[in-house]
Formats: C-alpha cells, sequence, structure tokens
C-alpha cells in the first residue's frame, strides 16, 4: 500500500512535468509569428493586446442622374467604406430646341430637342440652306433681256436695246433699287452710249404708198406696221427691205407676186431685225407678167438682179407655174444666209424655190 502511494506521487509529478515541457515547445514555435486568437494579439514586442477598434460610418447620398443609378456611401473614420445602391436613374427630361427658319441669305435650322437637366442633345438640329434671292418674273425679263445683248448682232442690238429699256420702265421703284437691277441698268445706259451701229440712210415706212417712194429712192427700207399691197412691189435698184418683225402680203383678191425684182445689175436684200424674227412675206399668188415664165414666184419673182436672203419668212404663196415661194432667172446671183422659205405651192413645180435654169 505504502509502495502504491509512492507511485502515485511519483506518476502525478511526472505527468506535471510532461505537461509543462509541451506547454514551453508549443510557445517556443510560434515565438516568432503574431498569433489572435479571441481578438488578443501575442507577439514578441506586445505580447499580448486586445483588438478593441469597432467601426462608425458616415454615409453620403449620391441622387441619381438622367443616366446613372443613386447611390448611398458609408465610410468609416478607418478608411473602410462600402455602398448601397438607391434610387434609378431619372432618364431625361426633353425640351424642345426651336426651328429657325432660313432667310434669302442666312441659312436655317430644323426643329430638335435637348435634356434640359442635364444639356445632352437629344436630337440634333440640321441645317436648311438659305433661301436664296427669289427674283420676279418682271425683273428677271429685265436682267435676262440686258444680258442677252453681248450676243445680240450689231444689225439687231439697236432694236434690242430699246426693248430692254421698256421693261425696265414697267419695273417699280423699289424693283429699280436692286443691287443686280442697278448694275444692269448701268450696263444698258453704256450701251445706249457707246453701240455702233453702221450708218445708212435708212426709210421708215407704214403703208404701201410711203413703202413704193422709198424703194424707189433705193437704200435700206424699214417696215414699221403690217403692210398689204394692192400691187407688186418692183424693185428696180439696189434696196434692203427690213420686215422689222411684221409682214407685208399681196391684199386679198389681188394676183401676182408680192415682190418682183427687175433690174440690171442691181442688189436685193430681204432681212429681219427682229429679235423673235416673226416677219414675213406671204398671200403672193405668182405672175411675173413675162409670158414665157408664165405666172412664177409668188413670193419674190426675180428676172434680173442679185437676190440676198438674211432673214425673214416666206411662207404662204402660190404660183400658177414654177416657184411658189421664190422664182429666180439665171441671170443673177441667190444668197440664202437666213430665213427661211415653207409652205409655198406651186403647181409647175418648186413649191418653195425654183431656178430658171431647171426650166424644160
Amino acid at each position: 500500500m505504502r509502495i502504491i502511494n509512492k507511485l502515485h506521487k511519483r506518476g502525478l509529478a511526472l505527468f506535471m512535468a510532461l505537461v509543462m515541457c509541451l506547454s514551453l515547445v508549443q510557445v517556443t514555435a510560434l515565438a516568432e509569428d503574431e498569433v489572435v486568437a479571441n481578438d488578443v494579439i501575442i507577439s514578441e514586442d506586445n505580447p499580448q493586446e486586445e483588438n478593441t477598434h469597432e467601426h462608425s460610418y458616415a454615409g453620403t447620398v449620391q441622387a441619381p442622374t438622367c443616366t446613372e443609378t443613386g447611390k448611398a456611401v458609408y465610410t468609416c473614420e478607418c478608411g473602410d467604406t462600402y455602398d448601397e445602391e438607391g434610387e434609378p436613374a431619372t432618364g431625361h427630361t426633353p425640351e424642345v430646341l426651336e426651328a429657325v427658319a432660313p432667310t434669302e441669305t442666312e441659312t436655317g435650322l430644323t426643329e430638335g430637342s435637348r435634356c434640359a437637366v442635364c444639356d445632352e442633345i437629344l436630337t440634333a438640329q440640321e441645317i436648311i440652306p438659305a433661301t436664296g434671292v427669289v427674283i420676279p418674273a418682271e425683273v428677271q425679263a429685265f436682267l435676262d433681256a440686258v444680258y442677252a445683248l453681248y450676243d445680240v448682232p450689231t444689225e439687231q442690238l439697236l432694236q434690242a436695246v430699246e426693248y430692254a429699256e421698256t421693261l425696265y420702265d414697267l419695273l417699280t421703284g423699289e424693283q429699280k433699287a436692286l443691287e443686280e437691277v442697278y448694275q444692269c441698268k448701268t450696263a444698258l445706259d453704256s450701251f445706249r452710249q457707246t453701240m455702233t451701229l453702221e450708218e445708212t440712210v435708212e426709210d421708215t415706212v407704214k403703208d404701201e404708198k410711203s413703202l413704193k417712194e422709198a424703194v424707189a429712192k433705193g437704200g435700206t427700207v424699214k417696215l414699221c406696221s403690217d403692210i398689204a399691197l394692192n400691187a407688186t412691189l418692183v424693185i428696180t435698184g439696189t434696196v434692203a427691205l427690213d420686215l422689222n418683225g411684221y409682214t407685208l402680203s399681196l391684199a386679198d383678191g389681188k394676183a401676182g407676186s408680192v415682190i418682183k425684182v427687175d433690174g440690171q445689175n442691181i442688189e436685193f436684200t430681204l432681212d429681219d431685225s427682229s429679235i423673235d424674227g416673226t416677219g414675213k412675206i406671204t398671200g403672193g399668188k405668182g405672175g411675173s407678167g413675162v409670158p414665157y415664165y408664165g405666172n412664177s414666184g409668188g413670193g419674190i419673182c426675180v428676172l434680173n438682179g442679185n437676190l440676198v436672203i438674211n432673214g425673214g419668212t416666206i411662207t404662204g404663196n402660190t404660183a400658177i407655174t414654177y416657184g411658189g415661194g421664190v422664182f429666180f432667172s439665171c441671170s443673177g446671183n441667190f444668197v440664202m444666209n437666213g430665213g427661211k422659205i415653207s409652205n409655198n405651192s406651186a403647181v409647175g413645180g418648186g413649191g418653195s424655190l425654183y431656178n430658171l435654169e431647171h426650166l424644160p
């Protein structure tokens, strides 16, 4: 019994010694590292210091924008932070950008829109071109008439200038004050002052009597009215006849050519200085008066002399034999630089033109 008690005491002492050894080994192994357990920090410098910090957060609310969701941001004085999602984005608030109408010189804009909150452009405005100057028809007619002067033949320039001046007189004071109108008027005045037309002896006639008197003198003869002849106009000298946009015809019920050319070494020139070229010879019923030729040359019958046609229309004439429009003998020259011969008729041949060399 005594031996058992002695062993019991020794065993207890050995057990306690073993526990103490194991405790020393564990502490030694972990001495170089910090050990955290139950908020207790153990280290060499601070063997035992308890972490007692508690976070205290202050919140900042960020309101939602047109395109971004709002949120609340919470921050602790230690720097720790977190956020929570707030209200959804509000979306844009459209505001109309008014359209701007274009003017003659300034561009305009289409209607657009933008956000009234953030100013973001929602619908971009597009540029509308300037309308340009709207020119009234009467003003445009005057401008065109002046610009056309630069291309008008010399023999027609005077009439073209007078036509442009007439159009200018029809304009209002406000229209005359327009810059382009003013410039064209200045140019028109210059044409009036500086144009050099060939000086010729020119008779202006308006009836059969004055026409025949002027033709008898020779030179340039200019119609200023339609004339219906009671008898054929006979040319025996060098004459230039300007129809000037008017009609020379044979009166109803009368027979014969409208014009007969019969003279040695003479020249008859037919022209039409009108801008529209409306002058014409019509209504002739071919009759040269020469038995062999019969009733030829309804419009113009040339027995002797030269014929030059620069303008005018020979139309609506007839002949029983040859050359409803023009009958031309072989004793002179025929030159056609302009004008027109059309819609004439002849029973024998050459509805528009017949040359004697082709007679059988």
